[in-house]
């Protein structure tokens, strides 16, 4: 018992220094060789890492990726209403007799001196990264290295970061990989480091390192069910973020800008992605990708006019383009021209007849122009080409009741049925059209 109580005073006293905080994942009884290896691994990710701070407050963690540039990465969730502002704020670490000072108070206060401006340069919110560059970096300031591999299952990995659960910053987590594998997130599909790292918000934007110090993941978020698993965005992420991210701050060809267009876009900035395809056609004027891009742009904002005269451009640069047909047949569906959608549908299908989507969109268009005999032949070939979907299958029930197909129209809709969810209103229309064929075949 005595044994007990000792343990649990001595992992007190660890959690709360004042001088530096360690909230480790490991269990008490480490021997002195792992804790030693975290405390080297912490004073050399220390003074790599910051913390980020938006109206005097931190906000996330980053770290130093390149020091001549005075690049620091963060999360784009951390920064990404700051873009084009001017009130991030970078905190470096700082010491008082040789101690590191950790008191969250002493840097949100003011009364830090190595607090420093920062400018919001690129972030992209699929992998969730952020550049962030500060005015200048204090001495002894240097970047993080990063590891060439991503961490594997079952090796040991520690994060620092701003964790405001402790009120302190540069705390330290130890922990184990899981797995690095694919997550889907609202913007998109991620690889991402899972391991058993407690992540608390502050993290957000902090290094994910390996025993030696390398960067292997950029801490991002903690699923909070029972298991507390941290997750950190793998650093094949990071890499190609670092590839394209240089060209699209500083764009010079016709094909820069429009990748930074396609960023803009992405992020949903239309004004800034139009701007930007409108200097990769003053660079290029017969450059049919960027036609394509603006016609999606102004597809998507509603200028369907525009969207269409763009398309044709591009059409005209390169006939064989199916993406541009696509988002042309799309303006002339959305002003309910359905003769000219279907004319740039027949040319899709033409030009790539294992389209099974246009084929299942040209069917669509045929049955509003009342066309059943051939959207029937159409929607076939779609359900060939594996699109059996409830709009598919409905569509071609659709045209078979109104040829007076009745036992063809029941058997499409009943396989409509099979694919819809319960109690849904999809569900609920196509019943009502069984129940309508039930009663014609009586």
């Amino acid at each position: 018992m005595r044994s007990l109580l000792l343990s649990i005073a001595a992992s007190f006293l660890l959690a709360f220094l004042p001088t530096c905080v360690y909230a480790q994942s490991k269990g008490i009884g480490e021997p002195a060789m792992a804790i030693s290896q975290a405390t080297k691994v912490h004073a050399d990710v220390v003074a790599s890492t910051v913390a980020v701070m938006v109206d005097g407050r931190v906000s996330g963690t980053g770290w130093i990726i390149d020091a001549d540039k005075r690049w620091i990465i963060t999360n784009h969730h951390v920064v990404a209403r700051q873009v084009g502002k001017a009130d991030i704020k970078v905190a470096f670490p700082e010491f008082q007799d040789g101690e590191l000072v950790t008191e969250l108070e002493y840097y949100e206060r003011g009364d830090a001196k190595l607090t420093r401006p920062g400018k919001v340069l690129y972030t992209d919110a699929r992998c969730d990264l952020a550049i962030v560059q500060v005015s200048a970096l204090p001495d002894g300031s240097r970047a993080l290295r990063v590891a060439t591999k991503s961490a594997r299952p079952g090796s040991t990995v520690y994060a620092v970061g701003n964790a405001n659960t402790y009120a302190a910053l540069w705390v330290l987590r130890t922990g184990t990989v899981h797995v690095v594998a694919p997550i889907v997130e609202s913007a998109g599909r991620v690889y991402t480091v899972a391991s058993d790292v407690t992540l608390n918000p502050g993290d957000s934007g902090g290094p994910l390192v390996n025993e030696r110090g390398g960067l292997v993941g950029v801490n991002f978020m903690v699923r909070g069910d029972f298991s507390k698993i941290g997750y950190s965005i793998d650093v094949r992420e990071l890499k190609q973020f670092m590839t394209i991210a240089p060209k699209i701050m500083a764009p010079e060809s016709a094909g820069d800008f429009l990748a930074r267009a396609r960023h803009h876009r992405d992020n949903r900035r239309f004004d800034e992605a139009l701007a930007d395809v409108a200097e990769s056609l003053r660079i290029d004027e017969r450059f049919a990708e960027a036609y394509e891009e603006r016609s999606w742009i102004h597809n998507e904002i509603g200028n369907y006019q525009e969207g269409i005269d763009a398309a044709t451009k591009a059409i005209e640069l390169n006939p064989c383009s199916t993406y541009a047909y696509y988002e042309r047949a799309f303006a002339y569906e959305q002003r309910k021209e359905w003769g000219n959608a279907i004319a740039d549908l027949d040319k899709i299908v033409l030009l790539d007849p294992k389209d099974g989507a246009a084929w299942a969109r040209l069917g669509r268009d045929l049955i509003k122009v009342l066309d059943h005999q051939r959207a029937i032949i159409v929607l076939n070939e779609a359900i060939r080409l594996n699109q059996k979907s409830v709009m598919v299958y409905e569509g071609r029930g659709d045209c078979n009741l109104a040829l007076e197909n009745y036992a063809a129209a029941r058997a499409d809709f009943i396989t409509a049925l099979d694919l819809t969810r319960p109690g849904s209103p999809e569900d609920d229309r196509i019943l009502d059209k069984l129940d309508d064929v039930e009663r014609k075949i009586r």
